[in-house]
């Protein structure tokens, strides 16, 4: 009984885990036919990783079905994509920032 409680956060952290991988597979689809796209790219500067790195190629125009334009022009440069499952909170925000 005294695991009850965690249940609910577990099962919170295993929807957040399939909307993340969700999110970073169809950001991938999306903009692989645009240039290149680096899922969990390593961040040089703090051992961490981010969720998706997308550089275009400069080579291919950006067009795509109105659907997806904003993530087109999102992606018109070097972008580093981090979706989130839940809004963060302010204070969340505020802790995490750098």
């Amino acid at each position: 009984m005294a695991d009850e409680p965690d249940k609910p956060d577990k099962q919170a952290k295993g929807a957040t885990l399939k909307f993340d991988s969700f999110a970073k597979e169809a950001l991938r689809v999306v903009l692989e036919h645009l240039g290149d796209v680096e899922p969990q790219k390593e961040i040089a500067t703090h051992p961490q990783l981010a969720d998706l790195w997308f550089e275009p190629d400069p080579n291919i125009p950006m067009r795509t079905h109105p659907l997806l334009s904003l993530v087109v022009r999102m992606a018109q440069q070097p972008t580093l994509f981090e979706p989130f499952s839940q809004a963060p909170t302010i204070e969340r925000t505020c802790s995490t920032s750098r």
